[in-house]
């Protein structure tokens, strides 16, 4: 299980529902789920875990139920890399660029 960086710092607990590990953040009132591929497309298991949702918003929490995505997460991050590393080299031109224009 992958737990997103800048939620890992406000977690207080962790609970365990159904075999599946949730993160709770007390102060934000948010418990999040996570699924994976299989437990995403597991209608039985969505199905028993409505009771708990319910609960939880009783309670004030808002349940965010994160879902595997169909992608390999690998390929994915280097994409997402490649991408962002021609952006800024295009940034970087567009200043100079713009720099050199300045000088003129």
């Amino acid at each position: 299980m992958y737990t997103i960086p800048i939620l890992a710092k406000n977690i207080n607990r962790r609970l365990e529902v159904n075999d599946l590990l949730c993160d709770v953040m007390e102060k934000q009132k948010i418990i999040c789920l996570y699924l994976s591929r299989e437990e995403r497309n597991d209608k039985k298991l969505r199905n028993d875990l409505k009771p708990y949702y319910k609960e939880w918003k009783e309670a004030g929490y808002k349940v965010a139920v994160l879902l595997s995505g169909n992608g390999d997460i690998v390929q994915g991050t280097i994409n997402l890399l490649r991408y962002n590393k021609e952006l800024i080299a295009k940034k970087e031109v567009q200043l100079e660029e713009s720099k050199l224009q300045n000088c003129r």
